[in-house]
């Protein structure tokens, strides 16, 4: 996702200054030989020094990641609810195929539609309706 690859380009660009911006090697101190190095072949060091540090961001990125969840787990049970409500709901669904025709007259005393029997409780019609 475009985050993520902002979130890559700025840990790049952080690793990239911190390493330009110590001359020397004043945040690795302690390092054998580095001192060394950086007087005599001070490119391949640093780019080793940016891939060295590039690997231990990622590393620290990835264990942040696995260790934080995306989702609050109250909104992961939600989601969990809602489609254990769906799949319940498709389940319940009833098939039926009827055929309607629907036809007016102006005339509604003699449509009779006031004849027909309302649907009560228990009828696999009704617990569709509360839905």
């Amino acid at each position: 996702t475009v985050m993520s690859a902002l979130e890559v380009a700025c840990i790049l660009v952080n690793v990239l200054l911190i390493i330009t911006h110590f001359e020397g090697t004043q945040f690795l101190m302690g390092i054998p030989g580095l001192d060394e190095d950086l007087r005599t072949d001070p490119l391949a060091t640093k780019a080793c020094i940016f891939f060295v540090a590039l690997n231990f961001i990622f590393l620290c990125r990835s264990g942040f990641n696995y260790m934080v969840p995306d989702e609050p787990e109250r909104v992961s049970l939600e989601k969990k609810r809602q489609d254990l409500q769906r799949q319940r709901l498709l389940e319940k669904k009833v098939d039926f195929k009827e055929n309607n025709t629907m036809w007016a007259s102006g005339d509604h005393e003699r449509s009779s539609f006031h004849t027909w029997p309302h649907l009560k409780q228990g009828d696999p019609f009704f617990s569709l309706m509360e839905v």
